[in-house]
């Protein structure tokens, strides 16, 4: 997925070139150039607030986590043995 994310932006940077250099396209074409590269500002800020949505919530789940091991400890009786051992 991410080689064909770069792949696009070449691809995308290309026709920004084209464009900022005046290359001879009909005014349709340039139009229609345009418009994809409108789109694809668009679609590439959504991907990031996905991408920044999904990194929270890995960040809440991890959290989480760490909370539930510390309260339910699973490997075995012997730390609470530890703490609640009494001298007779």
């Amino acid at each position: 997925m991410g080689q064909l994310l770069e792949q696009r932006q070449m691809l995308m940077a290309r026709i920004d070139e084209a464009i900022s250099q005046g290359s001879q396209l009909s005014m349709k074409s340039r139009q229609f150039l345009q418009e994809a590269h409108s789109l694809d500002q668009t679609i590439r800020s959504l991907i990031m607030e996905q991408k920044e949505t999904v990194q929270q919530k890995l960040s809440e789940l991890q959290q989480h986590k760490s909370a539930f091991d510390k309260y339910n400890y699973t490997y075995g009786a012997t730390a609470y043995g530890a703490f609640f051992d009494v001298k007779k």
